[in-house]
């Protein structure tokens, strides 16, 4: 019942997010761009008591922290939102970390490796002057880098059938954000990327969904299996 609660009230919250901001670009009306990922830790925190209540506390308060964090960046600071998203990120490991029972190799190499050519493409020539921003910058990107790694890991080598379809939606997600971050750091450097804000606009707010969906049924069912 949350998630159909949550997922209609989430994509309505985007859908008025779109209109008032016309992704992202309408200044007076920035706030909104915090609603739809803070209503969905909201949601979490007050409605949801079919999880454990640290895994759900965890989880909810880094929505929360990445609600925030949408609202800072879309008020000029973009480095202290880029520190609260790695923040709202760690929330985001500790709440799925148990889960990690094997690493996917094949995924942990390629994904830095990824990572460090992105940072090295937008970054090279700004570490001198701005070696406090970067570094904020390179250290979040691998803490995204590194939950990302850890849904694909629990996804590949998941076992029980009636959870790979939940862990398969959070590992869809991490990549919508992946994505959506790299669109913004090329289009902040001046690559040009054709529809960029629609893009990032989209690919940011149906990423966190999918990790809300995929986090809810994965500790649902073994939240379920625990009791058994």
């Amino acid at each position: 019942m949350l998630t159909k609660l949550a997922t209609v009230a989430y994509l309505a919250t985007v859908a008025i997010t779109c209109v008032k901001t016309d992704y992202f670009e309408e200044p007076d009306n920035r706030a909104w761009v915090a609603a739809p990922v803070t209503l969905l830790g909201l949601l979490l925190l007050v409605f949801d008591r079919n999880r454990p209540s640290d895994s759900r506390t965890v989880y909810g308060l880094g929505l929360i922290t990445c609600g925030i964090a949408d609202y800072v960046i879309n008020h000029g600071h973009f480095i202290t939102g880029a520190a609260l998203f790695g923040v709202g990120h760690i929330f985001y490991i500790v709440s799925i970390i148990d889960q990690v029972k094997k690493w996917w190799s094949g995924l942990v190499l390629g994904s830095y490796a990824f990572a460090v050519v992105i940072d090295i493409i937008c970054f090279h020539d700004k570490i001198v002057d701005q070696p406090i921003e970067i570094s904020v910058l390179v250290t979040y990107s691998f803490i995204l880098i590194t939950v990302f790694i850890m849904a694909g890991s629990i996804w590949y080598h998941q076992d029980a059938k009636d959870l790979q379809s939940p862990s398969k939606i959070r590992f869809i997600g991490f990549a919508l954000f992946i994505l959506s971050d790299s669109v913004i750091i090329l289009h902040r450097v001046s690559v040009t990327i054709p529809y960029a804000l629609q893009i990032i606009f989209a690919t940011y707010y149906a990423a966190q969904l999918f990790i809300f969906l995929g986090n809810y049924h994965s500790d649902l069912h073994t939240s379920a299996k625990k009791t058994l």
